[in-house]
């Protein structure tokens, strides 16, 4: 028996004592071909010829499709995306985020960051998003080697930013206007969110229905469309307003066009083309009749809609079809049945990439597919791909991972981490980030003294200027909060307030602890600039809105509370309407008037008893406070 690998590893070739040469797939143990011959067997050195005893085999690199394995853990990928200039291919997994040269069809980076089910380049190429369950939003910077401008590129270290979700969702999936300005997160819990790229601010939107898992954006940035695996419906929203319109006929998948005209849905039997605006339909193409639901994307210049008709196991990766016609121009098959998650075409038109939960990515080179088309006179009555273009330096691309505060293979759970982390400490007790690292394992185990030993123990080690001075102060102050040391959390969001003076969470989150927090810290004048200031950096952030409400009515001053309550309450899409209520009930009753006061209080009520089980339970402990608050205030204002 005699085996030898081509020099790609993606081929392995074998002769047998049965007198059988035979060529293998290495990921999957396919077998590809095989003939009579006899070993010892080589490749040449471009993998194109295959010798052996008796005979030499021509092998076809097989360059018009590629398969990307790497993925590990559960399933995924779930999303894929290139690069604007197409040498970067990253997809989102169970592992965390991976990077690939797709042209060499090799694995060059992994972004660590936990169950991730969506990842994002910024047009520029300067950027790249990562969101999921596991991993929160991140953004990661990336920027050209000096020394090798062309061949190697530095990403990192990520920039982690909360988001306005009430809770982690179990499925997540984010969206990018092509501008780069308008970014949209759909997740599991029902809930929606738009994030200016360019202010840094966060829109929740209001939803009828009970879970997002796809989600998608007008090249505008002013429509966003969700989508459910679970049920049927496309919710539509007006991303600058929150307005929602009624569900349009369609399953989980929707796509716009890139001209912004059409929102293309996969209903039962066709793609129904809903006019942008209108939303009515306006055309529609047949669909394979034993189709099922699948994703759906246009191509960057229109003229391509690539559609996967079964969601369940198939052969068939995707069929590219005339959005205009629905003339099919070529059907895309996979070497074995896959189901097929995502699809994405780089910014060139010239790629299609394919995402399977078995852990593969393919990779469809359209432009060589179309070459070899023409020469049959076969190819699509379709413009040509431009040329690629070629880096002056031909080395094979490199990238280097700046982890920041995260540290390579983050374990999953909190008690690995700890292990792990405990055992860095040991080889190296002065690096704060391994102490900050272990104390957020800590917290994650509700463990907060220890949490708080590690994080005091990390700001000692950390140079006062480390951008992670402000994320270690406000992980501590959260620390403390949970153990109700609210002296030491009012100290650390002080200190936060020091380093980041203008930041409008900081702002409102240091006024809400003085409004909100125990009586010996409260100091409502020392809240409303705080507050004011948020509202002035983000007047979109109803949270900030409501802030400056509360601020308002511990000062006495009901109007400006009144006005700014009622602000909070309708851009807010009742998403957390009980913390205006409760305090719009108490101004009223403050002015005198007991109606207003009771109408506020009971809807206030009803909406706290339809919330029951979806609230964090920091919410449910502070509305608690507050409903107890109102219940004192409205009593005694209806004493005679």
């Amino acid at each position: 028996m005699h085996a030898v690998f081509n020099h790609g590893g993606d081929l392995l070739a074998s002769a047998g004592w049965d007198g059988t040469v035979r060529l293998w797939e290495t990921w999957t143990g396919r077998q590809l071909v095989s003939g009579p011959g006899a070993g010892p067997v080589q490749f040449s050195r471009d993998d194109r010829l295959l010798g052996f005893s008796g005979g030499v085999f021509e092998v076809a690199a097989g360059r018009e499709c590629r398969g990307l394995h790497g993925h590990r853990g559960k399933k995924g990928p779930w999303s894929v995306d290139f690069s604007p200039d197409g040498r970067l291919l990253a997809s989102a997994g169970s592992d965390g985020v991976r990077l690939w040269d797709p042209v060499a069809a090799e694995g060059i980076a992994l972004l660590p960051v936990g169950e991730s089910t969506s990842t994002l380049f910024e047009p520029s190429g300067r950027s790249l998003i990562t969101w999921g369950k596991g991993s929160g939003l991140h953004f990661w910077p990336i920027t050209p080697n000096p020394e090798a401008p062309s061949s190697h590129l530095r990403i990192g270290p990520p920039r982690s930013v909360r988001t306005l979700l009430l809770s982690r969702p179990s499925v997540a999936q984010a969206c990018l206007s092509p501008d780069g300005r308008t970014l949209a997160l759909a997740a599991s819990t029902g809930q929606a969110l738009v994030f200016d790229m360019e202010k840094q601010t966060q829109k929740l939107l209001a939803s009828g229905q009970p879970d997002h898992s796809v989600v998608a954006i007008s090249p505008d940035g002013k429509w966003i469309a969700a989508g459910s695996w679970r049920r049927r419906g496309i919710q539509i929203w007006n991303a600058q307003s929150g307005a929602t319109f009624p569900p349009l006929t369609g399953s989980a998948y929707a796509a716009f066009s890139p001209d912004g005209q059409w929102l293309v849905t996969d209903a039962e039997q066709e793609y129904r083309f809903f006019q942008v605006g209108s939303w009515q339909t306006a055309r529609s193409i047949p669909r394979q009749p034993e189709g099922t639901r699948g994703p759906l994307t246009f191509s960057p210049d229109g003229k391509l809609l690539a559609v996967v008709p079964h969601y369940r196991p198939s052969q068939t990766a995707a069929r590219l079809l005339d959005p205009w016609t629905g003339r099919e121009f070529a059907t895309l098959s996979l070497p074995h049945p896959e189901m097929v998650v995502r699809l994405c075409f780089s910014h060139d038109g010239s790629q299609l990439a394919v995402a399977c939960p078995s852990h593969v990515v393919y990779v469809w080179d359209l432009r060589a597919i179309r070459e070899q088309l023409a020469a049959l006179g076969l190819d699509w009555d379709l413009a040509p791909y431009p040329m690629p273009v070629q880096p002056k330096d031909a080395s094979p691309l490199r990238v280097t991972v700046n982890l920041g505060s995260r540290r390579a293979g983050s374990p999953g759970s909190p008690q690995q981490a700890l292990v792990l982390y405990s055992l860095a400490i040991a080889l190296n007790p002065f690096n704060f980030q391994t102490y900050s690292q272990r104390g957020l394992a800590y917290a994650r185990r509700a463990d907060f003294p220890r949490a708080i030993a590690d994080y005091t123990m990390a700001l000692s080690l950390m140079p006062e200027g480390d951008r992670q001075r402000a994320e270690t102060l406000l992980r501590r102050a959260l620390a403390y909060r949970q153990l109700q040391e609210y002296d030491k959390e009012l100290a650390d969001r002080q200190a936060l307030l020091e380093l980041e003076p203008v930041e409008a969470s900081v702002c409102n989150n240091l006024a809400w602890l003085y409004v909100t927090g125990p009586a010996k810290l409260r100091d409502p004048s020392k809240a409303l600039p705080l507050a004011s200031n948020a509202v002035e950096r983000s007047p979109d952030q109803w949270m900030y809105w409501n802030t400056l409400g509360v601020v308002h009515y511990r000062l006495q001053e009901y109007p400006q509370a009144v006005e700014a309550l009622e602000r909070s309450l309708r851009e807010g899409n009742g998403e957390a309407a009980g913390f205006d209520l409760f305090f719009l009930a108490m101004c009223h009753a403050r002015r005198g008037d007991a109606s207003k006061a009771k109408d506020y209080y009971n809807r206030a009520v009803k909406w706290l008893q339809e919330q029951q089980g979806k609230l964090s339970a920091e919410w449910r402990k502070e509305l608690t406070e507050f409903h107890a608050e109102a219940d004192a205030v409205l009593a005694r204002q209806e004493k005679p």
